[in-house]
């Protein structure tokens, strides 16, 4: 990645992804549209409709402008055993305390219906990393599909209650993965979180994949964080 500051020569267009500047933060930005604002009586000064990542939209002058450039990470070949194990995930407080009231609801335990699925969750972080790097679309739609099959295969091994293993077993493993995605919400992701450390080593990979992985994840837990709120059971 390589950040410079932009010039008066600085072709800003829409559709770019940038660094907005102010005293105080830099945060960065997609331009949405650009217009030439009247300073004084004949000179032309452009300015900028950008959206940020939290979507706050605003119009800001040029001189508050950086360029952003940035490639997409390109996944490794495999090529060397896994010696380097994933740290432990951590979840901020909300989070664990959404998995401390679900245990604690296990003792009279119902099959529950969730609002957004698990499904919807990878879904929206597949259209939030695509926003935030349009350039990079086909490759975050493989991190997502890679997500899904992480949790598939958590929930099949690891991150099921006992109270729930024969509904899983009965109704949801005979359908496919799709209903089990969609029967599923962001509880059965944060345990999928939790445990990914323990079964990583079983999925044979190299420490350059592994770790090109653990990126992504590491990405997914931090849109997790910033939208929960969204999808959570109502």
């Amino acid at each position: 990645m390589s950040i410079a500051k932009a010039s008066h020569k600085a072709a800003f267009s829409e559709g770019m992804t940038v660094f907005i500047t102010t005293e105080t933060i830099k945060e960065k930005a997609i331009i949405i549209e650009k217009k030439d604002k009247m300073r004084g009586s004949t000179k032309l000064s452009p300015i900028y409709k950008i959206k940020t990542l939290n979507g706050l939209v605003r119009w800001i002058p040029e001189s508050n402008i950086q360029l952003y450039e940035e490639t997409c990470t390109a996944p490794p070949a495999p090529a060397q055993p896994l010696v380097h194990p994933w740290p432990k995930l951590s979840l901020m407080t909300p989070l664990r305390e959404i998995l401390f009231e679900e245990k604690r609801q296990m003792q009279t335990y119902t099959e529950p219906v969730f609002s957004v699925s698990a499904d919807e969750i990878f879904n929206m972080f597949f259209e939030y990393g695509r926003e935030i790097k349009p350039h990079c679309a086909e490759e975050i739609k493989e991190a997502t599909l890679g997500l899904k099959e992480l949790f598939l295969f958590t929930t099949h091994t690891r991150a099921l209650y006992p109270e729930e293993r024969p509904h899983y077993t009965k109704h949801l493993y005979p359908q496919g993965e799709l209903a089990i995605l969609k029967a599923y919400g962001l509880p059965h992701i944060l345990r999928m979180i939790l445990v990914l450390p323990e079964i990583h080593s079983k999925l044979e990979l190299s420490n350059d994949l592994s770790a090109y992985i653990l990126d992504y994840v590491k990405a997914f837990i931090e849109f997790l964080e910033d939208n929960y709120t969204k999808m959570i059971q109502r």
